[in-house]
């Protein structure tokens, strides 16, 4: 063999070592790692796609009771409305400070002891079905509405009222019924609360007959919108015959009670009381 030959040989032998150390010594890939992905793909993330919540701090309110029955429906929702400062004793120090002239108790009595208010600076964008299957009823019973919600304004209500007959941009929409099938219902509202307890939007709904059949006519319904659009507030019942608010025997008038529980009402932050 020449010397040449053997020259190339041992070429050989050290390029064979020198390319074994390499693989020897190369990092292995974990058993569960995932294939390598072209220099262009797109790696699918890990995180979770579930909604998180708007902020930490509204579990506990989102586990209070809402109302499942009644005069008064509930629907809860999310909204992006700022939570309002709370201190629950100087809230309960202003109630009772602010209770004589109120039927604020009754108030959280029915509302298991949670106050619900629209945000300052509302407003009350409204629309009234201009028809309606339910016989016997009359175009201005309509007027009659809006005459309710100005009464109550006029009277200092802290949310004011504008019309509108742009269903999809009211936050506030008025019904018509035949009748209800709860005995003794002649008017509902439904409000829409939001985590915090505020108010963002309501439902009412009008009967045009008792349940018994009989006719509601002008004063009737004069006295169920004033008495609905005080649940749109954010009121409940009160005891007293001589209030909007009680829950058989309407007034056609606001009563000082009904006025000075909503005014402590708004001076309130929503939210539990307990």
């Amino acid at each position: 063999m020449r010397r040449a030959d053997w020259l190339a040989i041992a070429f050989v032998g050290v390029l064979v070592i020198g390319v074994g150390s390499m693989i020897a010594t190369a990092p292995r890939p974990h058993p569960n790692a995932p294939p390598p992905q072209p220099a262009d793909a797109e790696v699918p993330s890990t995180a979770s796609s579930a909604p998180q919540s708007a902020d930490s701090s509204s579990t506990e309110s989102e586990s209070l009771s809402v109302p499942t029955s009644g005069e008064v429906k509930v629907k809860l929702v999310r909204s992006g409305n700022v939570a309002p400062p709370r201190d629950v004793e100087e809230i309960r120090r202003h109630i009772r400070l602010g209770a004589p002239g109120t039927y604020i108790d009754q108030v959280l009595a029915e509302q298991d002891s949670q106050l619900v208010r629209w945000p300052e600076a509302s407003v009350f964008r409204v629309w009234i079905a201009p028809t309606t299957a339910a016989t016997e009823w009359l175009p201005e019973y309509a007027d009659t509405v809006r005459s309710a919600f100005n009464a109550w304004t006029a009277a200092g209500a802290p949310v004011n009222a504008t019309f509108t007959t742009d269903s999809a941009g009211a936050n506030v929409r008025v019904h018509w019924i035949d009748k209800f099938d709860e005995p003794g219902t002649i008017g509902q509202t439904q409000q829409t609360w939001d985590q915090y307890r505020w108010l963002v939007a309501g439902d009412i709904t009008i009967a045009t007959h008792a349940t018994t059949g009989e006719t509601l006519g002008a004063g009737w319904m004069r006295a169920t919108a004033l008495h609905e659009i005080g649940h749109l507030f954010g009121l409940n019942h009160s005891s007293s015959n001589a209030d909007i608010m009680a829950s058989e025997a309407h007034s056609q008038t606001l009563s000082r009670a009904d006025l000075a529980t909503l005014r402590l009402l708004y001076a309130l932050p929503p939210g539990a009381v307990r």
